[in-house]
């Protein structure tokens, strides 16, 4: 285990880029709801509104992390919850298959893109896996014991679901995997109450934290309303099968085998896991066929949830991410396929070490991947720096980026995205939409506008219309990336001072 999870960290340390989006909107969010906390100005930007996670969980502890760390310590502590989501995978299938498929199945999910690529991204996405590796281990372990032992991991579910929504999506897997671990402890009809009640514990304690926290309009924007895209559903299933068919397809092998060799199968080790008491009995020892067939579909029917829900809505948006939290589930099984072919197989080790090698081989390729599909701002950051003024206002497609950046010179509020304007010009009128970005550019409203095509592509057509036919505004030129889809740049322009834009801009805009 010291040498998966040493791999692990230094397989998620070596990407490199600057801030995405996402990581730059929750670190400044957080860095605002400190301020708030702590007697500054209040935040009052709306995050409960829209995020896709509660705003007072993951930002704010992201936040003060940032607040010390930096960029690369908020990464860090990703890291950590990755780090500490794969021991408790290995703890769990230990558990349940026995140590060496509690090392199989820790070096697989290690080596997936997915979790290489999240132990290096300052998102809720790692605390949420976390969280419900937690739970799962919590159910396995206090299978044997009192059914109140298993309520335990309520309260940790309804806090992987408010720390990041989708993880909900788990709770029934969470709920099925208490009744399938007590099994062969009690009667089945008990089994089935344990699963209930665990779901009967968990929904108030997350209504509650929705309630408390305003979020139930952010969990139909964001999860369960969300507009449906117009992604081709196969060309989705092709890319979840490219980051997840692998660990996937070791599951299934892992799947059959438990339910054909039953209590014989050879993947079954008397030895027990590294946290286990010695002579701990194994589930797989214990179990009955029907458990041990259920628990194979169970596990391999959870890793398709994400991209059938993904296929349902027709968007590819964190698909990459939300792969990963099906394979901690498939992990368990895959683990026990290459314990099994160690164990029963003439040269099995040699199969084990080829399975994970074309495992880490994908991973090592698509987490790069991933890492470069937004531009590096470095440049960009850069050529700003001396501009930003706490009197300035900014026009930029992805603006989250800068806002993190110069949070300390700049408020939130002085930056406009190209997602949404509201302007009122010199006459009062109210504009937002197209209209809103051509009258607050007549009106020469922002000292600099920086477009990139890469998010609002539309919009950033009608604003650099508007902006060449304006002589208040002159071009600073280009500054180029190259992201993985393709060479692009930041085009930035300023107010000119010499030709009538140095006059007080008109109007107000949010």
């Amino acid at each position: 285990m010291a040498a998966i999870l040493t791999l692990q960290a230094l397989l998620s340390l070596r990407l490199r880029n600057t801030a995405f989006q996402d990581e730059a909107l929750y670190l400044y969010a957080g860095h605002m709801q400190l301020r708030d906390l702590f007697g500054g100005p209040p935040a009052n930007l709306g995050f409960e509104n829209y995020f896709s996670g509660s705003p007072w969980l993951y930002p704010v502890l992201a936040g003060a992390v940032d607040t010390v760390f930096g960029l690369a310590g908020a990464r860090a502590l990703s890291l950590a919850f990755l780090l500490g989501t794969t021991t408790l995978l290995y703890a769990t299938t230990a558990r349940l298959f026995g140590a060496g498929a509690g090392i199989g199945a820790a070096a697989l999910f290690a080596a997936t893109g997915p979790a290489i690529f999240l132990g290096d991204l300052a998102t809720h996405d790692a605390a949420a896996l976390f969280l419900l590796a937690l739970a799962a281990l919590t159910v396995v372990r206090a299978a044997a014991t009192r059914t109140v032992a298993t309520l335990a991991a309520a309260p940790i579910l309804a806090l992987a679901s408010a720390v990041k929504y989708a993880a909900a999506l788990y709770i029934p897997t969470i709920c099925v995997l208490s009744a399938l671990a007590a099994a062969p402890y009690v009667l089945w009809r008990r089994a089935v109450g344990r699963a209930l009640l665990q779901a009967v514990a968990t929904a108030p304690i997350l209504l509650g934290l929705l309630y408390a926290g305003g979020l139930f309009q952010a969990l139909g924007r964001t999860t369960t309303a969300r507009p449906r895209g117009g992604a081709d559903q196969l060309a989705l299933l092709w890319k979840a099968t490219q980051w997840g068919g692998a660990l996937f397809l070791l599951a299934c092998a892992g799947a059959v085998l438990l339910a054909v060799r039953a209590g014989n199968f050879p993947g079954a080790t008397k030895t027990p896991g590294a946290f286990e008491p010695p002579g701990a009995a194994l589930w797989i020892d214990r179990a009955p066929r029907a458990a041990l067939v259920l628990m194979g579909v169970t596990l391999c029917c959870t890793a398709l949830l994400a991209p059938a829900y993904h296929m349902y809505l027709r968007t590819g948006v964190s698909l990459h991410k939300h792969v990963g939290y099906g394979l901690l589930f498939a992990a368990p099984l895959a683990g026990l396929a290459v314990a099994g072919a160690v164990r029963s197989l003439r040269r099995g080790w040699v199969v084990a070490v080829a399975a994970w090698a074309c495992v880490l081989a994908l991973g090592v390729a698509h987490s790069a991947r991933f890492f470069l599909t937004w531009q590096n701002s470095s440049a960009l950051i850069a050529a700003l720096d001396h501009r930003v003024r706490p009197d300035g206002r900014y026009l930029v497609e992805v603006s989250e980026v800068p806002i993190y950046y110069f949070l300390d010179r700049a408020e939130p509020r002085q930056w406009t995205s190209t997602y949404y304007v509201r302007y009122q010009d010199r006459r009062g009128n109210v504009l937002s939409g197209d209209e809103g970005y051509r009258a607050a550019i007549r009106d020469g409203r922002y000292d600099v506008i920086v477009l990139s095509w890469t998010a609002t592509p539309g919009t950033a057509d009608v604003i650099r219309a508007a902006v060449e036919a304006s002589p208040r505004y002159r071009s600073l030129g280009v500054i180029p990336f190259r992201p993985v889809h393709g060479p692009g740049g930041f085009h930035v322009w300023v107010r000119d001072r010499t030709t009538g834009g140095e006059s007080k801009p008109g109007g107000t805009a949010g």
